[in-house]
Formats: C-alpha cells, sequence, structure tokens
C-alpha cells in the first residue's frame, strides 16, 4: 500500500515544519490530479496510524484533487476536464482523528463536488468551452504537493 510511504513522507514534512514554527499542527492540505493513485481513504487510515503518538496527532488532513486539464489548439485556452470513475472522485476530502486520551480512534470523512452539466457527469468532454472545438490535448495530471499547513499559535 503506496498510501502508507505517502503519509510517512508527509508526516516527516509536517514534523520538519513543527521544528520550524514551534507550534502544534491543525490541520496539512495537500493536492493531486485526479488521476493520481491516491485512495482518499487510505491515506486518511495511514496518516492516522504513522501521526499516533506525535504532534501530528490529531491534524486534520485535507486532500484536494486538482481537475485534469486540457490546452485548446485552436483558442490556446486551457480548461478543467472532470473525469468519473468507478470510485466517484471527490474534489475535496477532510479527514482528522478525533479522540481523548479514553476513546478508541474514529475517523470523518467528508466531501464536496461541483455542480455539474450532463456530459461531465458522463465523463465526456467534446469540445473547448471557450470556442467549441474539439481539437485540444490533454495536459499532465498535477503532482502530489503539501500545500499548506495551518498551525496553532496559541500553545
Amino acid at each position: 500500500m503506496h498510501e502508507t510511504v505517502l503519509a510517512q513522507n508527509l508526516l516527516a514534512a509536517i514534523l520538519a515544519e513543527v521544528a520550524k514554527h514551534n507550534a502544534k499542527p491543525l490541520a496539512a492540505k495537500i493536492s493531486c490530479g485526479q488521476l493520481s493513485a491516491v485512495n482518499d481513504q487510505a491515506l486518511c487510515f495511514a496518516f492516522e496510524a504513522v501521526a499516533k503518538d506525535t504532534p501530528c496527532q490529531t491534524t486534520k488532513l485535507i486532500i484536494e484533487h486538482k481537475p485534469l486539464q486540457a490546452a485548446c489548439s485552436r483558442c490556446s485556452r486551457t480548461f478543467d476536464i472532470t473525469l468519473h470513475t468507478r470510485r466517484n472522485l471527490s474534489q475535496n476530502t477532510e479527514c482528522h482523528s478525533e479522540r481523548s486520551e479514553e476513546s478508541p480512534p474514529s475517523m470523518t470523512l467528508t466531501s464536496s463536488t461541483k455542480r455539474q452539466t450532463q456530459a461531465d457527469r458522463q465523463g465526456l468532454v467534446s469540445k473547448c468551452p471557450h470556442c467549441s472545438s474539439s481539437d485540444f490535448q490533454l495536459l499532465p495530471d498535477a503532482p502530489l504537493m503539501l500545500e499548506e499547513i495551518e498551525f496553532d499559535r496559541d500553545q
């Protein structure tokens, strides 16, 4: 499960920033492309496991899936393409451990999606929304990135 390795690397990066800022991390936002093989639930579970007994134990992990983009050959503008797979990718996922010292671990997952047209829901894009050309190229998928860490400055 590569999500465990991702969670370990994410934890190491957050802990490095914790040491620099000498503050408790409240939330960490990561982003990745729609075609990435990251399983949100597995990553949340792995992060919760590796963060146990660290300053990140209660850190909320926010995962944003960036839309795939295409470049129009006629007007040179870029536009988003939303692909839907059997796992029904969401735009954002938030997960965090809600536990006290006495309670067992629990996870909360919330998702939000944009309003979509019928063609978007079916994963069909046949033309540029700016000039209606059907001649476009898919651009590389967004990489996995640690975008932001929110710290508790009042500790």
